[in-house]
This record gives C-alpha cells, sequence and structure tokens, in this order.
C-alpha cells in the first residue's frame, strides 16, 4: 500500500478466514484497499497489513473475530474468581447457575455470595461485609487467573463494587486482571455477573493480542496509535479496549455496518448482506444495538450486541422514513450497491470514532437534571481515557429504555470524539487491573 497524506488510517478487519485492508486519509478518501486471505493468526495479518503500509500512517483501527472464536471454540480461558455482592437478597440463586456444563469446565470458577445490597435508587439496605469478601479472596490464593465482582444495581451504584476491587488488589496483588460488572454491561444483575465473568475469562487472550499487536508494530517500525473496535462500532485505544474483551466480541459485524453507511452517506440504513456479520442497521449515524438480553457462548448476557449479529434480527421499523436499504455484497448491481463493499469492514474502522457508554436510572424527580449531568461528565471522560479528543469528546445520543413493571426508566448516555492520534510511544497507557 502507498500514499502520501499527513494523516493516513489503516483500517484492518479480520473475520472468517478473510483479511480486509482499506488505507483512507483522515476524511474519508480511499486510497487503496485489498481483501486477502487471513493466515488465522493476528500477528501474520498484521505483518501483511503493514509490510505494505507507508511510513506515515498515523493510526490504525482493527476489528477481528479473534475473541468471539474463542469463546465458541474450545481456546483456553482464565480459571476466574467471580463474588457476588448481593446477600441475603439473592442468596436463593447460585452464582452462574444458568450457565452450560462444558463452558463452566473451561472457567473452573470459583464462587461466593457475600452480604450487601441496594435499592433501584441505589440506597443501601444491607451493608457490604468487607471481611467475608476478604475471607473468599484469601481462598482463591494462587487458584485463578482473573476475578470478576458483580452487585445489586451496580451501574446505578457501583461503590461496593469498588470497594471489593480494592480489596482484592490488597489481598490478591495488583497483577491480577479485577472485572467490576458495572464497567462492562447494564441493568440485571445476574446477567451482568455472567458478562464480568466472561470478560475476566478473556483477559488473559486479550492480554496475549495486545502483545501480538504490540510486537507487529515494533517489527515494523511504525510510531502508528492503535485502536481497537467495539460491539458498537466505535473505537477505543488498544491499551483500554483489551481490558474489556466482552465489548470486542463483534466489532467487524458492527464495522461491516457502519462502513457501508459511511460508504453510502446515508445516516439511517438498513444493511442486508450474506451473513450475521454483514447485516444490521444504523439509525442517526450509529449502528443499532439490542436493547434485549443476548446470549454468547450459551450464557444470557446484557451487553449489547449490533441488531443482525448472532441471533438478534433486524428489524422493518427503523422509525425513519430516510433509511436506505443497502447491499453489502461486491457481485450486487444497482442503486443500492456500494462501491468498495468488499471493504466496508476495514472502511468503517478506519473512520470510526472514538467511543464510551454510561447508563442511570431517570427518575423524574427533583435531583433528575443533577444526575443526568453527573452521567454525562462520567460518559465523557470514559470516551476520552478511550482514546478520544478532549476537544471532541460530547455526549452524542442519549437513549430511553423502559424497565419492565417499574414506574422509571433507564438510560443509555453515549459519548463520542475524533480519535486523539498521538505516538504510541507518547502515550501513558492506563493502568487495566481495576475495571
Amino acid at each position: 500500500m502507498s500514499g502520501a497524506s499527513a494523516e493516513l488510517h489503516l483500517g484492518v478487519a479480520c473475520s472468517g478466514g478473510v483479511l480486509q485492508l482499506a488505507l483512507v486519509t483522515a476524511d474519508g478518501n480511499v486510497l487503496e484497499s485489498r481483501v486477502v486471505a487471513s493466515s488465522g493468526e493476528l500477528s501474520d495479518d498484521l505483518d501483511l497489513a503493514l509490510g505494505g503500509a507507508p511510513p506515515n500512517v498515523r493510526a490504525i483501527m482493527i476489528a477481528t473475530d479473534r475473541l468471539r472464536g474463542a469463546l465458541e471454540g474450545s481456546a483456553p480461558l482464565a480459571r476466574v474468581a467471580t463474588l457476588r455482592i448481593s446477600g441475603p437478597v439473592t442468596d436463593g440463586v447460585p452464582v452462574l447457575a444458568s450457565w452450560p456444563e462444558q463452558l463452566l469446565a473451561r472457567v473452573s470458577p470459583v464462587t461466593e455470595t457475600v452480604a450487601g445490597a441496594v435499592d433501584g435508587r441505589g440506597r443501601e439496605l444491607v451493608p457490604f461485609d468487607e471481611e467475608a469478601a476478604e475471607r473468599f479472596f484469601g481462598r482463591c490464593r494462587g487458584e485463578v487467573d482473573a476475578l470478576a465482582v458483580s452487585s445489586m444495581f451496580a451501574p446505578l451504584a457501583p461503590e461496593f463494587e469498588r470497594r471489593a476491587a480494592a480489596i482484592a488488589a490488597r489481598v490478591l496483588g495488583d497483577d491480577l486482571p479485577i472485572t467490576m460488572s458495572h464497567s462492562v454491561a447494564g441493568f440485571g444483575l445476574l446477567d451482568r455477573e455472567s458478562a464480568a465473568t466472561l470478560n475476566a475469562a478473556l483477559t488473559p487472550l486479550a492480554a496475549k493480542m495486545l502483545s501480538e499487536i504490540d510486537a507487529a508494530i515494533a517489527r515494523h517500525g511504525s510510531e502508528a496509535e492503535v485502536f481497537l473496535v467495539q460491539n458498537d462500532g466505535t473505537l477505543a485505544v488498544a491499551e483500554v479496549a483489551a481490558s474489556t474483551p466482552i465489548l470486542l466480541l463483534e466489532g467487524v459485524a458492527a464495522s461491516n455496518v457502519y462502513g457501508a453507511a459511511l460508504l453510502a452517506d446515508a445516516s439511517d440504513a438498513v444493511v442486508l448482506g450474506n451473513g450475521p456479520d454483514r447485516t444490521g442497521v444504523v439509525r442517526e449515524g450509529f449502528v443499532v444495538m439490542t436493547s434485549a438480553p443476548t446470549r454468547v457462548a450459551g450464557v444470557r448476557l446484557n451487553v449489547e450486541l449490533p441488531v443482525g449479529a448472532g441471533s438478534s434480527r433486524v428489524p422493518h421499523d427503523l422509525g425513519s422514513g430516510s433509511a436506505r436499504r443497502l447491499v453489502l455484497d461486491p457481485q450486487a448491481r444497482g442503486e443500492d450497491a456500494l462501491r468498495h463493499s468488499d471493504v466496508a469492514a476495514a472502511y468503517g474502522c478506519a473512520l470510526a470514532p472514538v467511543g464510551a457508554v454510561a447508563w442511570m436510572v431517570s427518575e423524574g424527580d427533583e435531583r433528575e437534571a443533577q444526575r443526568l449531568h453527573r452521567a454525562k461528565q462520567q460518559v465523557v471522560e470514559l470516551a476520552i481515557t478511550a482514546g478520544a479528543d478532549p476537544v471532541t469528546a460530547a455526549v452524542t445520543s442519549i437513549d430511553a429504555i423502559d424497565i419492565s413493571q417499574a414506574t422509571n426508566r433507564r438510560l443509555r448516555i453515549r459519548a463520542t470524539g475524533r480519535p486523539l492520534i498521538i505516538s504510541r510511544a507518547d502515550r501513558s497507557a492506563p493502568s487495566s487491573t481495576l475495571l
């Protein structure tokens, strides 16, 4: 690949034995693109991508189905300790009770429930039993590779999880990866607990993937910043993204859909392709995500995935009369066909914004404005941590989702911004020990 622009982005999408590459300018002009067979090894694919890239590539954006394949296949997973802080409210439901036996055998979880509960407004009902948590962590010493912590209404009141993570770091050391459930999923204790446990199980594989990326960058003498594509099609700088691998499962699917809409200059679109990772919906410039629980590796989660990915179906009603029908197929002809459709995922990677999501409960009381203001500040800070330029990072959508049998609603707040592209050597990587 060649190019001489002041700022070039290289999009790399690896999925299903196919490697898509797109060299683009920051304003979206495709300088070169190609589709080749993937070796199946990320390091080899990156060597192929970087071997022909010009030296002035400033950013490399990568989407890969490697972690999803690891969960669905037989790749070794980390041994996980899962602590639930919810006693005595949920004592009748064992931790990870709904997991398939085969997956339980791969993760070999050590589990415990300790006292601690809050209500739907975040008010403490039962104090957190820190001594019981410390005893559990002591029993886990030398027996596990990663830790997951979950508590009731954690997206609204994460303090119990943070206190538990601090205790775990003291007992088990700073090197053990710790996933707090509010950092990876929304409301629903059991589904969020499963998401946190799967995230913890994937952290060693994500760390290995990050090492392979670093090694490839070093081999080719590149100073480019590296971003990974998340489930919603937005980016996070590689060091941050690797700490939440459960949010990287469907990056290729999201990039295909987002890239197709970009290629068509359409803010609302239904994208149809030959496979679930090439089908989905874009509304108001963002990939539409599932609001219902999803299943990954036979486990029910509340991690949002792109509509159309996996078992979720594409809705016909987008709520917009301007929605376009786009066909993501290189052989397609007519007004719905897309130029460069064979590299839609790589194109979507290269031009995606950095993004982050936070949740809050809307109660409509006198403190609503104050809570919303804090939530907006939080999600903008999360986006900046993920690699967004602070000058451009801003809240770009607030979606309300009704909670069953409740008078309040949950709000999904998204912030995005242009990638802050600096030399990898100059970026101080944040700690990923406590998520």
